[in-house]
């Protein structure tokens, strides 16, 4: 079974005083918070694989505009992309080039 690719967008909110808050425009169900960026950011993981469960318990398609072309898998060059396996194995990767 070929797996699929997708990129979304993490948007980040907040301050350190007050904490930060990590949300998704392409997937509004995914939101989460944490005191500092890295726990935002590792916090996202479990929040992501909670959207994705949500998503296949009740049997719903995750939107077309996530999805990358399967022939060049192209991903936009300064994102934090995150492949999911299927058993919600998330890994991140920085891309800063």
């Amino acid at each position: 079974m070929e797996s699929e690719c997708y990129e979304i967008t993490l948007i980040l909110n907040g301050d350190f005083e007050e904490g930060f808050t990590v949300t998704c425009k392409e997937l509004p169900e995914l939101i989460t918070e944490g005191g500092t960026i890295y726990e935002a950011i590792e916090n996202s993981k479990d929040a992501l694989i909670a959207t994705l469960e949500l998503y296949e318990d009740f049997n719903r398609e995750l939107p077309d505009s996530i999805k990358l072309d399967k022939r060049t898998k192209k991903a936009s060059k300064k994102k934090l992309d995150i492949s999911v396996t299927t058993t919600h194995e998330i890994n991140f990767h920085q891309s800063l080039v």
